[in-house]
């Protein structure tokens, strides 16, 4: 969840509108690999995924 915080705080603080923004955390959900073997595979758990769902024309 603090991952994903940072990220929605670092797109306000670059100009992003707040309005704009929705985020969310799934902490032990939702893993790449539930049983990480090597440091790779706990970096791939450790991600943040930004989905676009519309565009605004200016």
């Amino acid at each position: 969840n603090r991952r994903a915080n940072s990220i929605y705080n670092f797109l306000i603080e670059n100009g992003i509108d707040s309005n704009r923004l929705e985020w969310k955390g799934y902490g032990n959900w939702y893993m790449a690999f539930p049983n990480p073997q090597t440091p790779a595979q706990a970096r791939q758990n450790r991600r943040v995924s930004v989905k676009v769902l519309g565009r605004i024309d200016d």
